[in-house]
């Protein structure tokens, strides 16, 4: 699925880059422009007009909101009818830009944990953007990358955030050990307890996601290198997985490691 609203150009050169691949179906979903903004409309026209450059054999599935929701209650939107249709799939944004191999991989581990309730969330970013000290082509984490990730309509399911579980949560110490810092732990206790005091806030998707999937124990899925740029300066690598294929690790465990260091970067 791709995700979309008001940038033509950029929407543009993710649409290229997924008919490189060709799917056999594609979900174009688009929020509507802001009331009042006339330029928003101009870009959001010209958005949904793109669905027309799809050249390849595909069954086109588009959904475009009257309304605006925003860049909260608009993804959410936009991932359940997604999950509506189908159990599992890769989900794109606008400004993120795959590479060729990001594809296979996705479809690589869908099929994989299909039903491995142990594994909730594939990244296509690496946020450390590039962990190497291991032969693997991935490595399992407790945190999640979106804009290019996939994910399995069983784990979505599980997706949002409960005040008073949250409550349980803390009040029982069941986070106490789960982040390898205080200053990680302190982090995301800040964040859930904006999530519990304003739940309506926009943009907070991400760290509801994020909830479900820690209350869950779940791991994510986290490529050895990026496979999606976050447009305009991020950065991606497809060579290791085009000249080695994708070797996969040989235990399904966190990476204490990896987390610990991403912990420390932010």
């Amino acid at each position: 699925m791709l995700i979309v609203y008001n940038r033509p150009e950029l929407t543009q050169r993710v649409l290229e880059r997924i008919g490189r691949s060709r799917p056999s179906r594609l979900y174009i979903a688009a929020d509507g422009p802001q009331e009042g903004n006339e330029s928003a409309v101009d870009l959001c026209t010209q958005v949904r007009a793109l669905k027309d450059t799809v050249n390849w054999p595909c069954e086109l599935k588009t959904w475009y909101h009257a309304e605006h929701l925003g860049p909260d209650r608009g993804v959410v939107a936009a991932i359940n009818w997604f999950f509506e249709n189908e159990p599992e799939g890769i989900i794109l944004e606008d400004d993120c830009l795959p590479e060729d191999s990001f594809f296979s991989f996705c479809d690589d581990v869908l099929k994989k944990f299909r039903d491995d309730n142990r594994v909730m969330h594939v990244c296509g970013i690496n946020p450390l953007d590039k962990w190497d000290r291991e032969p693997y082509g991935y490595y399992y984490s407790r945190h999640a990358t979106t804009g290019g990730w996939a994910t399995w309509r069983r784990a979505w399911k599980l997706n949002g955030f409960d005040s008073a579980r949250y409550e349980f949560v803390r009040r029982n110490g069941f986070f106490d050990e789960y982040f390898p810092t205080r200053k990680e732990r302190a982090k995301w206790f800040r964040t859930f307890d904006l999530l519990s005091t304003h739940p309506d806030q926009q943009a907070q998707w991400t760290d509801r996601w994020a909830f479900a999937r820690f209350t869950q124990s779940g791991l994510s899925i986290v490529p050895r290198e990026s496979l999606v740029a976050h447009l305009p300066n991020g950065k991606a690598s497809d060579k290791w997985l085009t000249d080695q294929g994708l070797q996969h690790p040989p235990y399904v465990m966190r990476n204490l490691e990896a987390d610990t260091a991403f912990s420390h970067a932010f």
